[in-house]
Order: structure tokens, then sequence, then C-alpha cells
């Protein structure tokens, strides 16, 4: 399990309100006029998360590693388009609405598998 798995163990049980804040954070994405303004609104969308998950370390951890995860998100966007950014993050919203932990986590699990050896790289 990673920390990604831990946020979404604690954001099942957010208010609709949450959930809304953070839906409207994917959207940001989407709305992005660029790859790194993509990647700024993907790290605000991961922070986001990570504040609503209850644990106070995430974000801090999260935070930490700014400049290494902007760069990685940039460089996502460019090989793979803000589009499917956003629509990875919107997936994982959905799972998190319909409180579908074992979807969110095979969602988080698939995504970084993918990102790592698959179709959705992050290495040139």
């Amino acid at each position: 399990m990673n920390f990604m798995d831990v946020r979404v163990l604690s954001t099942l049980g957010l208010s609709e309100e949450d959930i809304a804040a953070l839906f409207r954070a994917a959207e940001t994405i989407r709305e992005a006029g660029d790859n790194r303004h993509a990647a700024e609104a993907a790290f605000a969308f991961q922070h986001e998360l990570a504040m609503q998950s209850g644990n106070t370390l995430l974000p801090l951890i999260f935070r930490s590693f700014y400049s290494s995860v902007l760069v990685l998100w940039e460089r996502f966007c460019a090989l793979n388009g803000v589009s499917m950014l956003y629509e990875t993050s919107v997936r994982l919203c959905r799972h998190i609405r319909d409180r579908d932990l074992s979807a969110a986590v095979a969602w988080i699990d698939y995504c970084t598998r993918e990102t790592v050896s698959g179709s959705r790289r992050i290495y040139y």
C-alpha cells in the first residue's frame, strides 16, 4: 500500500462538499492552458486529497517533494496529454464519490504500474 492508498482509505468518509472540492480541483487540471499549469493543478489536486485524508503528515510529505513532483507531472503531460491527467484524476474522484475503496485502490495501482512500465510513461 502506498501513500495514495492511505489517502484514499481516509477519504471515503468525506462529505459531499469535500468531494465537490476534489472534483473542482480536478477540473482545474482540464482548464490548464499548458503543461506547467496542468502540473501545478495536479499537484493542487493531490495536495487537496492529502489534506482531506485527515493525516497531518501526508500533506507535509507531499509538499516536501513539490519540485520533483511538478517536473514529473509536466513530463507526464508532455508525453500523455493534459486530458489523460484530467481523466485519471476525475476517475479517482468518482471512485471516492461512490465510496468504492477497492475500485479506488485498484485504479491507483493500475495508474502507478502504467506510469512506471506501461502506456502512461513519464520517462523519455
